[in-house]
């Protein structure tokens, strides 16, 4: 594939890019149903969600540890349905440019993301997130979170991709930061609509 930047693989994380910042969602609810501070809900959630996605935590574990530290009871079935079914909601636009992409331009597409494995599998079971994709490189598999480089380096073993070949499109300053010292090519993604136009500018 002959693009202007040479790119032939685009890796994209998935939370905040292809689906809404699932951790605000959760939050939010939370705060609504059950009169917790939200702000402080968040922060905790994505304290524990570096644990969770790094394969050192269970989601059980972290329903406890966050229910001990923000003093709240909700039932273990709720917090579960909410954080891996309810709040993983996919961005129209984002994804349906990604689809196109891979399918017109002849970009081979991967995920990159941090990411538990309940909330992959129902990403599946809700959306066939892995229909977008080539491949995947996610967190829980090796134990490793974005920023840390090494995980950028398998990624780019697993799919066969030198960095200079390579786009890497991701909401975090920091993941991105890692990616373009590697070489990478990048786009931080700041809202929906300027990252779908900027992927269908690939095209």
């Amino acid at each position: 594939m002959n693009s202007p930047h040479n790119t032939k693989a685009l890796f994209c994380d998935v939370g905040g890019v292809l689906i809404e910042d699932p951790w605000e969602l959760v939050a939010k609810e939370l705060s609504k149903a059950h009169a917790v501070d939200g702000t402080k809900a968040y922060t905790e959630l994505v304290r524990l969600s570096r644990a969770l996605d790094s394969n050192l935590l269970s989601l059980f574990q972290l329903w406890k540890e966050f229910s001990h530290a923000l003093d709240v009871r909700v039932p273990y079935a709720r917090f579960r349905k909410l954080v891996i079914d309810d709040s993983l909601v996919r961005i129209p636009t984002v994804w349906e440019a990604v689809r196109s992409l891979r399918r017109s331009a002849g970009f081979q597409v991967f995920a990159l993301s941090n990411m538990c494995q309940p909330a992959w599998i129902s990403l599946q079971r809700k959306y066939g997130i892995r229909s977008l994709f080539d491949g995947e490189t996610l967190s829980y598999r090796y134990g490793i979170l974005k920023p840390d480089p090494r995980i950028f380096t398998i990624a780019l073993e697993d799919a066969q991709r030198s960095p200079a070949e390579s786009l890497y499109v991701d909401d975090s300053k920091a993941n991105i930061a890692t990616a373009s010292s590697l070489g990478f090519r990048v786009y931080l993604a700041r809202t929906p609509a300027k990252t779908a136009k900027f992927l269908a500018s690939l095209n």
